[in-house]
């Protein structure tokens, strides 16, 4: 039998048959959708909420667009069986309230008085950087580095011109960094300058003067003229006392005295009887004692090895001692062929004859001067008694 149903949203009401019991229909006023039962046994509808929505950015409002007209309902269908319903569009979200910020007004600015200018003096420019330390002076640090050159060149024997031309060059530097107005003088720059310049002047004055306290050969690029370079003289054996000049054949007598011919310096060191082996002739052997005691010039010396050899050895009979060839004990034993002697250099030399019979009274040496670049001939008498045998 029909009966009264509500809808469980809104107070509308209609008629159904009881066969729609339990059903879901649709609202014709409100259009939700509910269960059919009795008004007087329905139960009570429960408040459905709606769920939380997320705060979003309002959305622009789309365009509408064309949708399909609802299908018709099915005649084989009943009145209360209804067609799915349609999908409920969103209420369109109200716009939020704008409230209005008024912008704060801007502190309207006080004028103050003018403030007084003031005027400073400008600071002085900074002094400008020096790269070299404060402990130095350049003028005196130039004076001994020039110094200091000129002795490195006196020491590897380079020509006397050139350190006394570098000696000169550091003391004027000294003179100038000396004369050059200071508007402050430190005790660190009267140092410097005495040491630089004190030092070269010192070092000029010693080069004119004593130049072999800086280098025994020194002075060899000064000519000297000498009165004659072959005269021969008999001097003490050290070449300090007992000068004497030689004339014709005069002798020297080699256990007291040496032979002078200009620059050069001739002793006889020893003479001595011995053999080489045991079964060898004696030799006499005659050292001697070569040297340039001049301070301005070379000498070259050509000495008792080779064909070239010219000295003669005779016997107190005039009996000449022929000469002994040493071969490769030449040079061993002291023999030189040739030598260059700078000045103040010495050298020796050796002497190797046939040994003399035991009764003579002397030997005589007669020794070329053309052996070191002279004329005449260095002659030497060496006492029986002088002569050392084994």
């Amino acid at each position: 039998m029909p009966f009264v149903a509500g809808c469980s949203f809104c107070p509308y009401t209609l008629t159904v048959p009881d066969r729609a019991m339990g059903a879901c229909v649709r609202c014709p006023k409100c259009g939700n959708y509910f269960t059919v039962a009795p008004s007087d046994t329905r139960p009570a509808a429960k408040p459905v909420r709606a769920p939380a929505q997320p705060s979003r950015a309002p959305i622009p409002a789309a365009a509408p667009t064309a949708t399909a007209p609802p299908k018709p309902p099915d005649p084989d269908q009943p009145w209360w069986v209804t067609t799915p319903p349609q999908p409920v569009a969103e209420p369109e979200p109200e716009p939020e309230p704008q409230i209005y910020t008024p912008e704060p007004l801007a502190p309207k600015p006080t004028e103050l008085p003018p403030a007084p200018i003031l005027t400073f003096p400008e600071p002085p420019p900074p002094p400008e950087p020096s790269s070299l330390p404060s402990w130095i002076n350049i003028w005196g640090v130039f004076a001994f580095t020039f110094a200091a050159v000129a002795m490195l060149l006196a020491a590897f024997s380079l020509p006397r011109y050139l350190s006394l031309t570098l000696f000169g060059v550091g003391l004027f530097l000294g003179l100038v960094g000396a004369v050059l107005p200071r508007d402050e003088w430190k005790i660190k720059d009267i140092v410097w300058l005495v040491f630089g310049g004190g030092l070269c002047s010192l070092l000029l004055l010693l080069g004119f003067t004593r130049p072999d306290w800086f280098n025994n050969r020194w002075g060899r690029d000064f000519e000297v003229p000498e009165p004659d370079g072959n005269i021969m003289m008999e001097v003490s054996r050290n070449n300090v006392t007992e000068i004497q000049e030689l004339h014709g054949n005069e002798r020297v007598d080699a256990s007291q005295h040496a032979f002078r011919q200009g620059d050069l310096l001739i002793r006889v060191e020893r003479a001595e009887i011995k053999r080489l082996t045991k079964k060898a002739s004696p030799i006499l052997f005659v050292q001697l004692h070569v040297e340039n005691v001049g301070q301005l010039r070379i000498i070259e010396y050509r000495g008792q090895v080779g064909n070239e050899v010219k000295t003669v050895v005779r016997d107190s009979l005039g009996k000449v001692l022929p000469r002994r060839d040493l071969g490769g004990e030449a040079k061993k034993l002291g023999q030189i062929k040739k030598k260059t002697l700078a000045p103040m250099h010495e050298a020796k030399d050796l002497i190797a004859v046939e040994a003399p019979w035991p009764g003579t009274a002397h030997v005589e040496i007669d020794i070329p001067s053309s052996n070191w670049g002279r004329e005449g001939v260095c002659r030497f008498t060496i006492p029986n008694q002088w002569i050392r045998r084994e």
